[in-house]
């Protein structure tokens, strides 16, 4: 993605959407540690049962808490931090594909 970007930037009109596309991968980038918090937190602390959005968002915190307990491992955390950070963006395109596959059932797409 960062190689796509800085080829758009070299063109005039490319710098704004250059921006914005880095932009919005930033975000997504550090959105992926809350969904593979959440995934943890599933996890461990076993949240599937309850669907309350309270328990969500402290299934949330708790998992992104130890997400970043996890990547300050010394020698293992690049790694770990690496792992769930793919994860997360998997777990961010699996939401939205299934969020798209299901408003393409009842015909809005």
């Amino acid at each position: 993605m960062p190689a796509c970007i800085s080829i758009v930037f070299f063109t005039i009109v490319g710098i704004p959407l250059a921006l914005i596309i880095l932009l919005l991968y930033l975000i997504v980038l550090y959105l992926s540690t809350f969904f593979a918090g959440m995934a943890i937190a599933t996890v461990i602390f076993g949240l599937r049962r309850k669907s309350r959005r309270a328990f969500l968002v402290l299934g949330m915190i708790l998992g992104s808490a130890v997400a970043v307990l996890l990547s300050t491992i010394p020698i293992a955390g690049g790694f770990i931090g690496l792992v769930l950070l793919i994860f997360g963006l998997g777990g961010i395109v699996t939401s939205r594909w299934k969020t798209f596959n299901m408003a393409k059932e009842k015909g809005l797409v």
